[in-house]
């Protein structure tokens, strides 16, 4: 479905982006024979200009009467005179039909030699002759018997056209972009949700076998209980009991973790901080955990730096923090666990590193490791037990307490997971 909605929404991109280039192509045609008109007729004007007596005309025929046989204007003042003549009067057409970009100008005689006066320095090689031109007239050419062209270039005609085509470009630009962008962040929440959906549905596996287990066990001990009861085996019955216990307990701290993480990410629930002593309080769960990694092999060791600073915090969810993180590491052990907790103080910045053997975490995987629901693919769901949960509330409580927690990792090396607080 998703494939099937950006393919229709890049098709009507497409389709706009034709519509609105051919508008520009139009745009520019219509423009280009507006700027031929404008330019025709400043041509038309000169050359009615030419046809009457005045300074200009009179100054040409001077002119050219004094060209030699070999085409070589020898007065200077004469040129000098007729070019300012010129220059002006060319000037003053151009801005009477609109135009007003430089404009460049070539008189010259047939076939576009030689050339008499122009405006370029290398007229030979920039100037397009035959485009724009006219006659200078019978007044002019019967005077000096000559027959002579006034031509018209510009070499700013494209920046000229598109300034005149900014009404039409800009907000079609601009309409493109637009889409482009929303297309972009369209298919970024596509991707998204894609993505959520795999998740949730990873994780409602992974819910659904978590929970299993607890109720089949609870199920299975209930129905022994009643066998060993109806034989009034009481010993027995009390070892179903503490199975029955123990297999709720669990169930409860799998349904807290959900409903906390919910409450939290919903601002409904409150954090209790208070004065902790934080090297205490990690000295309390490191001691929880020394027996359950002595009967994997494993040690648990704690480095105190530096003093034990009051630091506002709630307890019960700093003690989950830490508890999810040393669960972590043996969860991802594949021999004996090592862990270690080192603490370390500088300024007003109380830092906590978690470091354990286990395998490690691979690049690609880093960024996404703290999203909820997200487990590190290993082609086995249910190899290692757990929702995808543990990290994402440890980030939310970090995060809660105005600290930050980053990790440091790669794979097969193990991993370190560094948590920044304010020293209050």
């Amino acid at each position: 479905m998703n494939k099937i909605v950006i393919t229709l929404v890049l098709a009507a991109l497409l389709g706009l982006a034709i519509i609105q280039l051919n508008f520009i192509r139009i745009g520019f045609q219509l423009e280009h024979r507006r700027f031929d008109q404008k330019i025709n007729q400043t041509l038309i004007d000169f050359r009615e200009h030419l046809s009457q007596q005045n300074k200009l005309s009179q100054s040409l025929i001077d002119l050219f009467k004094e060209a030699d046989n070999f085409f070589l204007i020898r007065n200077d003042s004469l040129l000098l005179r007729a070019q300012k003549e010129l220059d002006q009067h060319i000037t003053n057409d151009l801005q009477k039909n609109g135009i007003d970009i430089p404009v460049e100008y070539a008189i010259t005689g047939t076939n576009n030699k030689p050339i008499y006066l122009t405006t370029l320095q290398l007229p030979g090689e920039t100037m397009e002759y035959g485009k724009y031109f006219t006659n200078l007239g019978r007044r002019v050419e019967r005077n000096c018997d000559c027959r002579l062209f006034l031509h018209l270039y510009s070499n700013e005609f494209t920046s000229y056209v598109l300034g005149r085509l900014a009404y039409l470009i800009l907000p079609s630009v601009l309409s493109i972009l637009t889409i482009i962008i929303c297309l972009g962040l369209l298919i970024y929440t596509l991707k998204k949700q894609q993505k959520l959906h795999e998740i949730k549905n990873d994780f409602i596996n992974n819910l659904t076998h978590e929970l299993k287990t607890p109720v089949f066990s609870i199920s299975l001990a209930n129905k022994l209980l009643r066998q060993k009861l109806k034989k009034k085996d009481l010993a027995e019955s009390e070892k179903f009991l503490d199975i029955i216990d123990k297999q709720n307990e669990q169930l409860k701290v799998h349904i807290n973790r959900v409903l906390e993480l919910a409450s939290l990410e919903d601002d409904k629930h409150h954090l209790q901080k208070e004065p902790t002593d934080i090297n205490q309080l990690i000295q309390t769960v490191v001691k929880d955990y020394r027996l359950k990694l002595a009967t994997k092999n494993g040690q648990i060791h704690f480095y105190k730096n530096g003093s034990s600073p009051q630091v506002l915090l709630d307890k019960t969810h700093f003690r989950n923090v830490l508890q999810n993180l040393i669960e972590n590491a043996i969860k991802y052990s594949t021999s004996s666990p090592q862990i270690s907790i080192e603490t370390c103080q500088s300024k007003n910045t109380f830092t906590i590193k978690v470091k354990d053997n286990g395998i490690g975490i691979a690049e690609e995987h880093q960024q996404n490791i703290f999203d909820k629901f997200y487990r590190i693919p290993t082609g086995d769901l249910h190899q290692v037990k757990g929702f995808g949960l543990g990290l994402s509330y440890v980030k939310q409580i970090v995060e809660a307490h105005n600290g930050t927690i980053h990790l440091q990792s790669k794979k097969g090396e193990g991993s370190s997971f560094v948590i920044s607080l304010k020293d209050h």
